[in-house]
């Protein structure tokens, strides 16, 4: 009894299947084309909501299909944030324009008299310039990141149980701001980490019920992967970038945890290749129309090779109340078109 009591339960692979027909989707996108044209782009954010449906309605996961609690109205008001967002960020855009050129003015007068000082000047201008309208982008871009995840975290749910995106928003931008200007101090050498810092934040601050997730990465490793994909690709003119992107989502996938289960991504080089080139003619040669079954291979292909691994049954996972979370971020995600993509 008593080694059966201390046995430990053999881990599982538990996966995730895409169910959904390109035709569906195809139907979908056709008519939310239509609805938006009619109405002048009003019906986008429903539009996007019957996507969002189908894409996770689709979605099993251990043979459990996902679901998508949101709204075309919560949207629409995301939209009206973002559009707000967008004035700010335009009016911080003429703002800029227009102190370098006062700042160009003054410059130009102080170099006929005193060239050090104008030069200096000048130079402030313009880098003060650049670094705001930076500062300006990045917070809008990581605002809708962190925002659009947190949405939809929120409206998913599996066996009932929503998922949901813990802390502020403001914690999590500063933080990416933060590491955005470092990579320029070091002139985009340490790119790589603002791929993966982006991951661990997101997964860090992920929660399904009562269920908190984890990411336990090392970031020297995939500093080292990055460039040396990056290398290969440019060395190859290309040719090598499905097999880069391949190693990225192995790497950065398989250091999820969900308790002391992991995340497993069996994406490889060759396989990533074949569908991208397949769905690049398939779009090309139907004139766009190929859209929705390119979008549907692509999903099948990578909710396959996703799986969860260990002894922890998501089953169990108790629901807690769910969280009231602004649709802003997917408004602003929807707007400025920011590629997320449907997982987590």
């Amino acid at each position: 009894m008593v080694k059966a009591a201390s046995k430990q339960a053999a881990p599982q692979q538990r996966g995730f299947q895409f169910s959904g027909a390109g035709g569906d989707l195809f139907l979908i996108v056709l008519v939310n084309h239509l609805l938006s044209i009619i109405t002048l782009g009003v019906y986008r954010a429903w539009a996007k909501v019957k996507e969002y449906r189908f894409l996770y309605g689709n979605t099993l996961f251990d043979g459990r299909p996902m679901e998508f609690h949101g709204t075309g109205k919560e949207i629409f008001r995301g939209y009206l944030i973002a559009i707000v967002f967008l004035i700010l960020l335009y009016i911080g855009v003429i703002l800029g324009i227009v102190a370098l050129v006062a700042g160009s003015v003054a410059g130009a007068a102080l170099l006929k008299h005193h060239a050090a000082v104008g030069a200096v000047l000048l130079a402030l201008v313009v880098l003060a310039a650049l670094a705001g309208l930076e500062l300006l982008v990045a917070w809008v871009a990581e605002q809708a990141h962190f925002r659009s995840r947190a949405y939809r975290a929120s409206r998913v749910s599996l066996n009932g149980v929503r998922f949901r995106l813990q802390g502020k928003a403001g914690d999590f931008v500063r933080q990416m701001i933060l590491l955005r200007f470092k990579i320029l101090a070091t002139c985009m050498v340490l790119y790589p980490h603002y791929p993966f810092h982006r991951q661990e934040q997101i997964f860090k601050r992920l929660r399904y019920g009562n269920l908190a997730f984890d990411f336990q990465g090392d970031r020297a490793a995939f500093f080292r992967l990055w460039w040396r994909g990056f290398a290969l690709t440019v060395l190859t003119l290309g040719c090598y970038g499905a097999w880069w992107l391949a190693d990225q989502d192995r790497f950065l996938y398989g250091q999820v945890r969900l308790g002391q289960d992991r995340l497993q991504m069996d994406v490889d080089g060759w396989s990533l290749f074949k569908l991208q080139l397949g769905n690049f003619f398939l779009v090309l040669f139907t004139l766009g129309f190929g859209y929705a079954w390119a979008r549907v291979r692509q999903t099948r292909y990578f909710a396959e090779r996703l799986s969860l691994v260990g002894t922890l049954d998501p089953a169990k996972a108790v629901a807690l109340d769910a969280e009231d979370v602004s649709a802003s971020g997917a408004g602003m995600e929807a707007l400025l078109d920011v590629n997320v993509d449907w997982g987590f």
